[in-house]
């Protein structure tokens, strides 16, 4: 048997596609994800199925294992925590940035703009958007690339062609000079999943944490009496 933390672990989706892909492997007995915990339980035939092989399919599937250490995953929590903080400040900014071109463009169909500054409009709009769909966006995009290569459809299959087909026919429309562009709702719908994700990985540090602080309380070591003799168990 085998426990792992599990990296990327976000959802009821995820649970699927790491039980559903790795119950094809031959030699995996049987497979519980704790979706709270972003931790795992395997048991395995090592007969049939190497431990290397195992932490492969995992890692191909997008979800990376890593080993469970109960004196705290403070320094890995941080440093994902930030690049999460990141990814929101980027996305944050970009939205409010384009909502407002957005609204310039919205009262110049209704009331008349002239051309040349709806072009210009729609370029800055193009400028500012790239770097959230790139950067920010960049996990959903991942994640949806290693659900397909992996032969399922996770939920981050549609987020992923919900932002990429809007921001391309955007910036279709932009090039060619008229059309509707919705860079607008492409960037939203980053920020709003983003801080959704962000709130979700939060609490599941905050049950990790307790989790493992219940297991810093088990002593190292126990003294057993068998019979009249005294043995130290660890």
């Amino acid at each position: 048997e085998l426990g792992v933390q599990l990296e990327n672990l976000h959802c009821a989706a995820c649970v699927w596609l790491i039980e559903n892909s790795l119950q094809r492997q031959n030699g995996i007995l049987e497979v519980c994800v704790n979706l709270a915990e972003r931790r795992a339980q395997l048991r395995y035939d090592p007969g049939k199925l190497a431990l290397s092989a195992l932490l492969h399919a995992l890692d191909q599937i997008g979800y990376r294992p890593r080993p469970i250490s109960y004196v705290g995953d403070g320094a890995a929590h941080g440093d994902e925590r930030r690049v999460a903080l990141k990814r929101l400040a980027v996305a944050g900014f970009g939205m409010m940035q384009v909502m407002s071109f957005a609204a310039a463009l919205y009262a110049g169909a209704l009331d008349g703009i002239a051309p040349n500054l709806e072009q210009l409009l729609r370029y800055v709009s193009l400028i500012v958007a790239t770097p959230v769909v790139l950067y920010s966006a960049q996990p959903f995009f991942v994640s949806a690339w290693r659900s397909l290569r992996a032969g399922t459809l996770g939920m981050d299959v549609p987020v992923a062609l919900s932002i990429g087909i809007a921001y391309l026919w955007s910036v279709w429309t932009t090039l060619r000079g008229y059309g509707t562009v919705y860079f607008d709702s492409a960037v939203m719908f980053t920020f709003l999943l983003l801080v959704g994700r962000y709130v979700e990985m939060s609490l599941q540090h905050r049950a990790a944490f307790g989790h493992d602080s219940l297991h810093r309380l088990l002593p190292e070591s126990v003294l057993r009496l068998v019979g009249a003799r005294v043995e130290r168990v660890t």
